[in-house]
């Protein structure tokens, strides 16, 4: 997974965040100098969303590696 689209699932992962302080912190984290790093440590604040990054996180993964080899079994 490139860069740009890790960085898209942790803008994916911010929208729906309840909590509006966080959903901020997170947010603000991606605008900054060192966005992967940032992002991680205001999630690691938080138990309850640092699991549901996981999972989601994971989500994603696994959607991302089926379509990658939809689109190699497209190409056979």
């Amino acid at each position: 997974m490139s860069s740009h689209h890790s960085f898209q699932v942790m803008e994916d992962f911010t929208e729906p965040v309840t909590n509006a302080n966080l959903k901020t912190r997170l947010l603000n984290s991606l605008n900054r100098k060192s966005p992967f790093r940032n992002f991680k440590a205001e999630v690691d604040n938080d138990e309850h969303y640092r699991q549901q990054w996981f999972m989601f996180r994971d989500e994603e993964s696994i959607r991302f590696l089926k379509e990658q080899i939809d689109e190699l079994n497209e190409d056979d």
